[in-house]
């Protein structure tokens, strides 16, 4: 039997141990609580609620109470925006190499990242991507509770939705919209 740890490096060799469970009885766990199929797919709905969707791609008032200036609110968009582009290329690269444990790191540090420059859609994504590839995920693989393709096909949406955030971030940060050109020094 695979160990979750060497589940989390390589999801190939979870689908040679799994034996495939009807829709009706997969298990996840959202916020410690057991859930079924159903609660998983109202979970994954919240991402995309019309709130988060209509919000800006960076919340520049809200980032720049956090941090105290406009002028720290500046210095630390333009840091960020390669924060963004090399947390999803690395994170596209775990994803390529189906590495859950880097997925997990790498998407930890962008949702640290995002949370701190008020990027909600952007720390909403890279929250779902984390609790997709925390060990109990790969763990409910290993026992059947849920089909590897299910996870990886959750993963790939999850990261596409991660993806459009971050591209919306981008723009905000060049002054595209969203964020209001957040990267101009004030």
């Amino acid at each position: 039997m695979t160990t979750p740890e060497g589940a989390m490096r390589n999801i190939d060799s979870i689908k040679a141990a799994v034996v495939s469970p009807s829709p009706s009885t997969q298990i996840r766990t959202i916020d410690g609580k057991q859930v079924g199929a159903e609660a998983v797919e109202e979970a994954a709905a919240k991402l995309a609620t019309a709130d988060l969707l209509e919000a800006p791609a960076i919340d520049e008032a809200e980032a720049t109470k956090a941090m105290g200036s406009a002028r720290m609110f500046a210095m630390m968009s333009k840091k960020f925006g390669a924060t963004v582009a090399a947390g999803v290329s690395k994170i596209e690269a775990a994803f390529g190499e189906q590495d859950f444990e880097a997925l997990e790191i790498e998407a930890n540090n962008l949702k640290g990242s995002s949370k701190i420059m008020a990027a909600k859609r952007l720390c909403a994504a890279a929250t779902q991507l984390q609790h997709l590839c925390r060990p109990e995920s790969l763990l409910e693989v290993e026992t059947g509770a849920t089909e590897p393709e299910a996870l990886l096909a959750d993963v790939q949406k999850v990261i596409a939705e991660l993806g459009a955030a971050a591209a919306a971030v981008q723009d905000a940060l060049t002054g595209g919209g969203g964020g209001g050109g957040a990267a101009e020094e004030k």
